[in-house]
């Protein structure tokens, strides 16, 4: 990540990890969801999906290294539409 977007990315997830633990926990996490998609939360699935392929905490939680990885997948996932 450039210096500018990993500071901002830090910088959003200390803004959810309300506890200033490290990681977001499931609150954080569906506190996060509905702020960035329109207010729906994650569903059982999707909560799944980022504790079985991003880095979280033994209890579950999402750490920053799996929030940038997070970000970097739903990002890298979006092709850019090009001109014909």
């Amino acid at each position: 990540f450039p210096d500018g977007l990993l500071g901002a990315l830090c910088d959003i997830f200390r803004r959810f990890d309300v506890d200033a633990d490290g990681a977001l926990s499931e609150e954080e996490l569906q506190a996060f969801a509905r702020a960035c998609n329109g207010g729906d939360e994650f569903d059982a699935d999707e909560l799944a999906q980022l504790q079985t392929y991003f880095d979280t905490t033994d209890a579950g939680a999402l750490t920053c290294k799996g929030f940038l990885s997070m970000y970097h997948t739903q990002t890298s996932a979006r092709s850019p539409v090009r001109a014909s």
